[in-house]
């Protein structure tokens, strides 16, 4: 890509010329300078479903032995970890990688409309939560059910862009 300096300086950046500029800028908000022109490359799919494998992992170092070789197996790939969790379960998670579903893992049905994609939220979270709720303890519960609810191994499950890349915007108002 093309790069305008903070200080008005344009400069060609690639991932082999200058790494570090590159990846931070990449990896930015802007703070390297402004784009003025850009080459990506674009990934061929033939749905809007991603199929996905899911992994619970018990401990911290499971889960990074998973992340890592899932890294090199799948496109994509997300830990949901329990923050509260402590001792021998410390950095326990969930683990679900996934690429984009070739058009031979659909239904027929689902072949019909390969690209449908509806990002609407499902359900509401309704607003009957009083002020401190919300505490160490209630999340420490909804960790533990969370993870109890997660298969310990699931392949080739069918999702939709949004439950895979943002669950959580499936209930309305969350936050």
């Amino acid at each position: 890509f093309d790069l305008l300096l903070p200080g008005g300086e344009p400069v060609t950046v690639t991932p082999a010329g200058d790494p570090v500029l590159f990846w931070a800028t990449a990896g930015g908000m802007g703070l390297t300078g402004l784009i003025t022109r850009a080459t990506v490359s674009l990934k061929r799919v033939e749905s809007s479903l991603v199929a996905v494998d899911t992994v619970k992992t018990a401990d911290i170092d499971e889960t990074m032995a998973v992340l890592a070789a899932r890294d090199k197996k799948y496109g994509y790939t997300v830990a949901w970890t329990d923050d509260l969790a402590r001792g021998k379960s410390l950095g326990r998670s969930i683990i679900t990688s996934g690429d984009f579903a070739p058009l031979a893992a659909l239904s027929p049905r689902q072949r019909e409309q390969p690209f449908a994609f509806d990002p609407r939220a499902r359900v509401g979270a309704p607003n009957i939560f009083p002020p401190g709720l919300m505490n160490r303890y209630s999340i420490r519960l909804a960790n533990e059910a969370w993870y109890r609810k997660a298969p310990r191994l699931r392949e080739g499950q069918l999702q939709t862009i949004s439950q895979f890349f943002h669950p959580l915007d499936g209930i309305r108002n969350w936050n």
